[in-house]
């Protein structure tokens, strides 16, 4: 009876997990340390330059994302985005950052402004985007019709779009952790849990601000995934004294 030797098969099974890795090494590699892979990276061996978008619904909000342009301008190159007709905004949101379907720059924050309410974000002609799950109260669009995109922080200047009783994975949940949970990688989603409040025209203090109020108290809410777990936290508001 002739002996089976194992040696040659285990040096083939190294062999070919060896291969595997390395595979897997070349998927997640990033050249230039960015933080974008380079098969999705336009230019791999250069960083990507940070960039700030603004989409808005300049029926209604051309104002604030004047204050949103002021606010980061210094950061880095703000780009406003014309969006009140949601497939405007679809075709903007699927092309961020991207040029050729790869990304040119890093996404910063991504700052949407619209109307709102109860996790609905509307747009002209009364069209809404909303989660899969409050997509059954009547026809909408949803998070899933957006494509894939990556950033580091998503505002949701919307109102209603945060709301704390609505944070399960499983289920009901509010417009925040619909993008968080969603076919995204986003860092942070801040929004409110209550009504926004933009002060535009200076008041006699000389002040313009952008806050959330549900009742008395302020309602700005950071939401981010730990662990895979929906974890929250309260965030100042953004307030800028004008020169």
């Amino acid at each position: 009876m002739k002996k089976i030797t194992l040696i040659p098969v285990i040096l083939i099974t190294l062999f070919l997990l060896s291969g595997a890795v390395n595979a897997q090494e070349i998927v997640n590699a990033d050249l230039d340390g960015d933080g974008c892979p380079d098969e999705i990276d336009y230019s791999p061996s250069v960083t990507n330059p940070d960039r700030i978008y603004v989409l808005y619904d300049e029926d209604n909000f051309a104002d604030v994302a004047e204050f949103w342009q002021e606010e980061y301008q210094d950061t880095c190159e703000v780009e406003l985005i014309e969006a009140a007709d949601i497939s405007v905004f679809m075709d903007a949101w699927n092309t961020l950052g991207r040029v050729d379907g790869k990304y040119m720059y890093n996404i910063d924050t991504v700052i949407l402004l619209y109307h709102g309410f109860d996790g609905y974000m509307i747009f002209r002609d009364s069209d809404v985007l909303t989660t899969e799950w409050l997509s059954n109260v009547y026809y909408s669009y949803t998070i899933d019709d957006l494509g894939p995109i990556m950033m580091d922080t998503l505002r949701l200047n919307i109102c209603e779009a945060g709301t704390l009783e609505r944070t399960s994975l499983d289920g009901e949940y509010n417009l925040a952790v619909g993008f968080l949970t969603g076919p995204f990688d986003i860092g942070h989603v801040v929004s409110s849990d209550g009504t926004y409040n933009f002060t535009c025209e200076p008041d006699i203090f000389d002040e313009r601000s952008i806050s959330a109020v549900r009742g008395e108290e302020e309602q700005l809410v950071s939401y981010s995934l730990e662990g895979g777990k929906i974890v929250w936290e309260w965030v100042e508001p953004v307030c800028r004294i004008r020169n």
